[in-house]
Parts: structure tokens; sequence; C-alpha cells
């Protein structure tokens, strides 16, 4: 026989010369793990960091628009206050009105008093709806309609 010619089969007791029959490696699977883990947290991170690119909009747009409407809420809370007054002295109106007929002495009295020294009434006319009142208001004319809206 011939020495120098190979073996018709593989030697299985020496593993150095056997053949790799392993198809993918354990490392691969530990290398796209490790890219799946790091891909993931990129993906987190970006949704992160749009939305609170988004919310960091959102509060810029409510601060311009708290802004803007500052002056309009001031007013409007100034107007309810005076509205709150109005409302107070009508309630008092109504209650004078319905506490049953009116003795037209007691109401001329009461209004001589309330009213001030500026204001001349010439004319009061008492219905059931109501009394309609007319005078004359001495003054400037800038604080004399001013005095007519209170």
């Amino acid at each position: 026989m011939v020495e120098d010619a190979p073996s018709w089969h593989p030697d299985f007791r020496v593993a150095e010369r056997l053949p790799d029959i392993k198809a993918v490696r354990t490392i691969f699977f530990i290398n796209a793990a490790a890219v799946f883990v790091v891909l993931s947290l990129a993906v987190f991170v970006g949704t992160r960091e749009v939305s609170l690119r988004s919310l960091s909009q959102e509060t810029a747009a409510a601060e311009a628009e708290v802004r803007n409407t500052v002056e309009a809420s001031r007013r409007a809370v100034e107007l309810y206050g005076k509205f709150k007054e109005h409302e107070k002295a009508i309630a008092g109106l109504q209650q004078f009105l319905s506490s049953g007929k009116l003795v037209v002495s007691d109401f001329v009295l009461h209004l001589g008093s309330t009213i001030p020294p500026s204001i001349r009434l010439y004319f009061i006319d008492y219905k059931s709806t109501g009394v309609v009142l007319r005078g004359e208001i001495t003054g400037a004319a800038g604080e004399a309609s001013g005095m007519a809206y209170t």
C-alpha cells in the first residue's frame, strides 16, 4: 500500500482535523442581540426626543397665547366685578319693589337720601313694571356722564 496517499475517510479521533459542522456560530447571535438592543434604545431615545420637542413647542404656543390674553382676562375680571356690584344694586331694588305696595313717600325719602346733591329729579313715574326717573346732572360733561352710568 502507498503510505503517502490520504485516507479514504476522515480520522474522527483527531479533532483539529475535523471539518467545522456548525452552520451559524454562537458569536453571531450574541452580536445580533447586541445590535438589536442598541437599535431598540436608539428608537426609544428618538421617540422620547420627538415627543419632548413637541411638548416644548406646545408649551411655547400656550405661553404665547397666555401672554396675548392677559389683558383681555384682566378686563373681563374687572367687568365681572362691576357686574357683581350692579347685580347687588338690582337685587336690592327688586327686593325693595317686591316687598309689597310701594309707599311713595318712603320711596321719595329713600331716593333723596341716596342720590348725590348734583342730581336733580323733575319727574318720578311709578308703574307696575318699574319706576321712571327724569332729571339732570350738574357738573362737567365727562364727570356728569360718568355719574349717569354709575
